[in-house]
Parts: C-alpha cells; sequence; structure tokens
C-alpha cells in the first residue's frame, strides 16, 4: 500500500495469479486464504510491514536521526489526558499528494498498530501479529 494504487494493483493481481498457478486454483478463485497457507506477504502488506519498521527503529533503536525530530507523542501537545495521548502526531499537510509520504503513513500505520497490539513488542512479534 505504498506507492500508487495504480501499480500496486498490478503486482497484485500477478501475485494472485501466480498463488493460482502455484495453489492449482480455478482462476476466479480467492486468494486470501493460499496467502495465510503458504505464509506469504500481499505486496502491499509488505510495504506497510516495512513503514511499521521504519517508525519501530526510529523509536526503540534511534536508527533514523533525520525523522526522529517528526516523530512526537500527542502528550507532548497538551496537558490533558486523551485516548490518543500515547499516539503519535501526524504531520498537518494541506495538500493530498503530501499523505503518501512515507513518514505520514507510517505514523499512520504505528498508531493503528500500537492501539492493536500495544507498543511494548519487539519488533518481530508485532510483524507475526500483522
Amino acid at each position: 500500500s505504498a506507492g500508487y494504487s495504480n501499480v500496486t494493483d498490478r503486482i497484485l493481481v500477478l501475485q494472485k495469479k501466480a498463488i493460482r498457478a502455484i495453489m492449482n486454483a480455478p482462476y476466479n478463485a480467492h486468494t486470501g486464504v493460499f496467502f495465510n497457507d503458504l505464509r506469504i506477504f500481499k505486496a502491499g502488506d509488505i510495504g506497510k510491514i516495512q513503514l511499521i519498521k521504519m517508525i519501530y527503529q526510529t523509536l526503540k533503536l534511534n536508527k533514523y536521526e533525520s525523522i526522529h525530530p517528526y516523530l512526537n507523542r500527542n502528550a507532548s501537545t497538551h496537558r490533558y489526558s486523551t485516548r490518543t495521548n500515547n499516539h503519535l502526531s501526524i504531520p498537518r499537510y494541506r495538500l493530498s499528494i503530501s499523505q503518501r509520504s512515507a513518514l505520514y503513513r507510517g505514523i499512520n500505520l504505528w498508531n493503528n498498530a500500537e492501539a492493536m497490539f500495544g507498543c511494548d513488542k519487539s519488533l518481530f512479534s508485532l510483524i507475526k501479529e500483522l
């Protein structure tokens, strides 16, 4: 899901065709079960995992120092307690094209993963649960 949908959709269609060929399934068979059985990630999921990995390595391992200043918690914005106090602040962009940036998408994915699985997990266990 990182990138333009017309490109990622074509890759996903090719991936589905390959899975059907491997599994000797009919041309119109649903492939979700086959991806799970073979433990293969879809192309869009690989992009999402890479973005979550980038945010995790920045927050926990201080790996990407250039984007670290952009990763602020909502708690630093105001003093009162809210449901999203622990989430990262989402950058405010005027243009929708800016919302396709790796930083914007990574922060959104991280906040969703953090809400679903908690923030004290290792990277491996977080990816495994995705």
